[in-house]
């Protein structure tokens, strides 16, 4: 069996001036099961492609709507330079682009509640999470997509870390820096 879905595009939204990551909480039926109820799921701002955007505007769109950001098209940085990623590929059609954004204060709305389409039986909350505790290997993430971002994060604090010393040899970067 073949599951057709539009692609979607994902969004990591860094606020690297209070050292945390902006995540999303809201209900998701098929999340719903015996230990999780009332089907909640802490994932990143996303959408589907049901609209005529390229991935970034896109992603501009889910930030304001699902977490009240405000984006333009500039501040995405799309990851796996820029193509999208099969999430299922043996069940799914669905790929998805993934995009990493560095907010500023400015750009954060007022509010941790309230956001989501109302028209469409969104409630979304914000979930603030530290930028050590999201990328701890120790730290469970409810989605595939929220952990290959933390790992993502995690690698290029690394690089950005290793790059600043002197004593170390990068020549095992075999791949050019992010």
């Amino acid at each position: 069996m073949v599951v057709r879905a539009s692609d979607s595009v994902v969004g990591l939204l860094v606020d690297s001036t209070n050292d945390r990551v902006l995540l999303v909480r809201q209900h998701r039926a098929a999340m719903v099961r015996k230990d999780n109820p009332d089907g909640l799921i802490t994932e990143l701002a996303a959408g589907r492609f049901d609209v005529e955007l390229g991935p970034k505007a896109l992603l501009v769109k889910e930030a304001r709507e699902e977490a009240g950001i405000t984006l333009s098209e500039d501040d995405v940085e799309l990851v796996n330079v820029g193509a999208p990623m099969a999430l299922s590929a043996g069940v799914l059609t669905e790929r998805t682009y993934g995009g990493i954004v560095f907010i500023r204060p400015e750009q954060i709305g007022e509010g941790e509640v309230g956001y989501g389409v109302m028209d469409e039986g969104e409630s979304i909350s914000r979930v603030w999470m530290s930028i050590p505790e999201f990328t701890s290997p120790n730290t469970q993430h409810d989605d595939w997509r929220v952990w290959a971002m933390a790992q993502f994060l995690a690698r290029r604090r690394l690089e950005e870390r290793l790059a600043k010393r002197t004593d170390v040899d990068h020549s095992f970067w075999d791949y050019p820096p992010l």
